[in-house]
């Protein structure tokens, strides 16, 4: 359960700027950035990306009132590569084009690029245009058809075909951004591919076998990418590679006892999280509000070579309690509050390079996602909710498939 925190409005100023833009000729220029921290200068990421594109594309923008700033930011893309333009447009005066985007509020911000057409995110006075999200849905669309998203099934996973609530509309939305999405069975799978893909573990409730553990293992050994999601009272028999990374799954679930979620009709077993910590999955999410029905701690320890960052974390007056085997918690008043908890971490794990002369920069990299709770990112309406299941699922596949 996902809520937008309306904590104010955060005005973005830009005082005492210039910028100079000098005539070479009629059709070239040259922007020059003076500002003290070049807040106009892409990110040496983002000028990859947009020179590497190959098509012609545009960002599309349904704002009657065009943000200076925005439009600086856009100006940057617009010279870092020739493949590259951007068009405002008022949809007042414009209805038409509107209908035709699907645009149902203004600040909508559409890329575009032959038949495709995607949504990159919603701009307001309080949201301004994001570099990391644009050149992210830059990166994905380059490599449209090659981004690959497997659903493990035969473990009581949620399923992704619409049979039950599940993960549907994340599927949908995953597919919508361009990603070839499949069921995996590793009972029958010797290999996971590697190379473009994302393996998402959905709240079973069966163990996998020694065997899958194994298939799983091998491919994070060779830089894979897993996102695992496990509700309490579950023990899927993943501790062995989950200790690898130096992760291990409390028992007890984590109760909020500040009454944060009275406010929204949820009582102490759905703590409130607002830290997400620093960390490309979870960036758009900070200044949100989210809760969380029924999930359990995880416990992290230091390992060699292992790089952990929490991504969801309970408040400080949150506790512990563990469920009965009817499902059921006591809560002790008197109980000291124990939090912050980690409800949610993002981790990787730098592998030897696969061929002798190969670069450090140029070595695999794994990555795994582990959140104590799969419900939060099932199918439901959350129109009016800042973070959703497709936000999260999208913003960790991106996250892992942006390989060196």
């Amino acid at each position: 359960f996902f809520f937008q925190a309306e904590d104010g409005i955060r005005d973005h100023c830009v005082t005492g700027v210039q910028t100079c833009a000098l005539p070479i000729s009629v059709r070239h220029s040259i922007r020059i950035d003076l500002t003290e921290n070049q807040i106009f200068t892409l990110a040496p990421q983002s000028q990859k990306v947009i020179k590497a594109l190959s098509t012609p594309t545009r960002v599309v923008i349904f704002d009657p009132n065009p943000n200076p700033q925005d439009r600086q930011l856009l100006e940057s893309y617009r010279q870092a590569g020739n493949q590259f333009s951007f068009e405002y447009v008022n949809p007042s005066e414009n209805p038409r084009q509107a209908q035709e985007f699907g645009v149902t509020q203004p600040g909508a911000v559409f890329l575009q690029q032959g038949n495709q057409r995607r949504l990159v995110q919603t701009v307001s006075r309080s949201d301004r245009l994001s570099e990391r999200t644009l050149t992210n849905h830059l990166d994905q669309l380059s490599r449209q058809g090659s981004l690959r998203v497997y659903f493990t099934q035969g473990h009581r996973e949620l399923p992704i075909d619409g049979s039950k609530a599940g993960f549907l509309q994340a599927a949908t939305a995953l597919k919508d951004q361009g990603f070839t999405v499949e069921t995996l069975d590793l009972s029958t799978t010797a290999e996971i591919p590697e190379e473009g893909s994302v393996v998402i573990v959905a709240g079973p409730s069966a163990q996998f076998f020694d065997k899958e553990v194994t298939t799983l293992t091998t491919y994070l050994e060779k830089g894979g990418s897993l996102l695992l999601m496990i509700d309490p009272r579950t023990s899927p028999n993943l501790d062995r590679l989950l200790d690898s990374w130096g992760i291990s799954l409390d028992n007890r679930i984590v109760l909020d006892s500040s009454g944060a979620g009275q406010m929204v009709g949820l009582g102490p077993a759905a703590p409130l999280v607002t830290d997400y910590g620093d960390h490309p999955i979870t960036h758009d999410f900070v200044g949100g509000r989210s809760f969380f029905p029924l999930v359990r701690p995880i416990n992290l320890e230091t390992i060699a070579g292992v790089t952990a960052q929490p991504i969801l974390r309970s408040k400080p007056q949150s506790q512990a309690e563990a469920l009965s085997p009817q499902g059921e918690v006591k809560i002790d008043q008197n109980a000291p509050a124990a939090g912050p908890y980690t409800l949610g971490v993002a981790l990787q794990r730098s592998l030897p390079p696969l061929q002798s002369g190969e670069s450090k920069d140029s070595s695999p990299e794994a990555r795994l996602v582990v959140i104590g709770n799969s419900t939060f990112a099932t199918d439901g309406d959350r129109k009016s909710t800042r973070l959703n299941s497709s936000h999260t699922v999208i913003s960790y596949a991106v996250f892992c498939l942006k390989k060196k």
